[in-house]
């Protein structure tokens, strides 16, 4: 299975520890990333993918110390950088080729 996960889900690989009983959202993300880190993930039926900004997001972020870890943590999930973004975005998005739909499938 493969998986694309945004910058808030690399956060909260690196939170998951932290207690946020009165944000719904926090709650409902640490749920699943359990069972998927527990399951899937750890049995390597699932890739997770990744768009590139997100590192360039993280090598920016300013608290030295924080951007140590979650350099850890990307590494550590082996995260798959993948991007099929054109330029400029556009919603509904569109796939670039019927061979990359088809691999997302």
């Amino acid at each position: 299975m493969n998986v694309f996960v945004d910058t808030s889900i690399v956060n909260n690989l690196l939170d998951l520890e932290e207690h946020r009983e009165n944000d719904p959202n926090w709650l409902e993300n640490v749920k699943y990333l359990n069972l998927i880190l527990k399951g899937s993930v750890a049995a390597g039926s699932v890739t997770l993918y990744v768009n590139p900004s997100i590192k360039q997001q993280i090598d920016n972020t300013k608290d030295e110390k924080r951007k140590t870890k979650l350099l850890e943590k990307f590494r550590e999930f082996h995260f798959t950088e993948f991007n099929l973004t054109i330029f400029p975005f556009q919603f509904p998005a569109k796939f670039v080729s019927e061979e990359q739909a088809t691999f997302i499938q």
